[in-house]
């Protein structure tokens, strides 16, 4: 019971302190903010001045997604790098009040404010007093005079005071995504949200034989910030060199390391993750996570093409051929008719081929037609 009431007593707190803010009261944007809908993270970076404007940037787990901003009649806009900035929500709308959210020249969709009073349950607790907007596809009208909708694209969102975002929902498919964890103005909720963890990694403790052009992918428990993911908190260390340096590229769902150069034969990797690495509301890693792989003994040549003078030159792509010693020097020659029915032929000279420019009778067939072609000995 005690432990509930301090629950209640910090999301009061949390509340309380956007009250003075009415601009950002549902739409909060503070540096480091971060919201939680199962594996997925949104945050909040930095603030940044485009076109004369300050936006915060605005990331969909690692990567950066658009900036956001909220002006002095509390409308929320939003700008991505290749568009035009767009007006997005009305936190002083009425119910029932619409408008346009020009989201690209190929997707706008008609704004609803449908409640202002609405009760959300999610992981994180309870909301009370939270917008709720519809989102519906707008015709867009094309240059050729058609008109094009999107189906199946409706969709709600909820916001909560002090909090921001808490609910979605595919309204077609009736999909629903719930907060499950999130650091507002530097509170994190819940206080029992469970670490993060490594749910796997390729290559696997013990495999063998590793290509040595080969990269580690860690897949986690939920969304990683990929600030802390780096030289310090996550080390390769070979048997035969020591450290081995590379990038991360940073994937929705996956983190993949590449190697400055690739392994050395029969070696043993060693990969150590430490507890620096945390998720975006700033919990680390729940315990660190250590393996070893092996990588194969030899190494590959590379593949190289070379001219090869003996090769036979035709310009048939498809047809029929046939083989039988033309000259009697005990090497098979090859004949063979292209898909428009011309017949080439090749004389064996011990392996290397030489085109035969004239077709004489005495090399005898059974039938000969576009693209078919057969060899026989009719004489012994």
């Amino acid at each position: 019971m005690k432990r509930f009431g301090l629950y209640t007593f910090i999301l009061l707190l949390l509340l309380c302190a956007f009250s003075a803010h009415a601009a950002d009261n549902y739409f909060p944007l503070n540096t480091g903010d971060a919201r939680y809908f199962g594996y997925k993270a949104e945050s909040v970076g930095k603030k940044i001045l485009v076109n004369d404007k300050e936006y915060y940037e605005i990331f969909d787990c690692s990567r950066f997604s658009h900036y956001a901003r909220v002006d002095e009649n509390n409308n929320v806009y939003v700008k991505y790098p290749d568009r035009d900035e767009a007006l997005y929500l009305k936190l002083d709308a009425g119910c029932g009040e619409s408008w346009i959210y020009e989201h690209s020249s190929v997707r706008r969709d008609y704004v609803t404010l449908v409640s202002r009073s609405e009760s959300v349950e999610t992981d994180v607790g309870t909301f009370e007093n939270c917008l709720h907007f519809s989102f519906s596809s707008a015709p867009i009208q094309n240059e050729d005079g058609s008109v094009t909708y999107i189906v199946d694209a409706d969709y709600s969102r909820w916001y909560a005071p002090g909090v921001g975002l808490v609910k979605t929902r595919a309204d077609d498919w009736n999909t629903v995504k719930t907060l499950t964890k999130m650091k507002i103005n530097d509170i994190t909720l819940p206080e029992n949200a469970p670490a993060p963890v490594i749910t796997r990694i390729k290559p696997s403790d013990g495999q063998a034989d590793i290509p040595l052009d080969g990269e580690i992918t860690l897949w986690f428990s939920c969304a990683i910030n990929g600030t802390t993911l780096n030289a310090d908190t996550f080390r390769v260390t070979s048997e035969k060199e020591g450290s081995v340096n590379g990038t991360f590229i940073f994937n929705t769902y996956e983190n993949i390391f590449y190697p400055e150069k690739d392994f050395l034969p029969d070696d043993l990797i060693t990969v150590t993750v430490t507890e620096g690495v945390e998720d975006f509301t700033g919990m680390p890693l729940q315990e660190p996570f250590s393996i070893s792989f092996t990588t194969q003994n030899y190494i590959e040549p590379p593949l190289q093409f070379e001219e090869d003078s003996t090769a036979i030159a035709s310009n048939a792509t498809c047809g029929h051929f046939d083989w039988c010693d033309t000259d009697n020097d005990g090497d098979p020659d090859l004949t063979l008719v292209t898909q428009d029915g011309e017949v080439q032929h090749f004389i064996n000279n011990n392996g290397s081929f030489t085109k035969e420019t004239f077709f004489t009778t005495d090399m005898s067939f059974s039938s000969i037609g576009p693209g078919f072609l057969w060899r026989i000995d009719y004489n012994n």
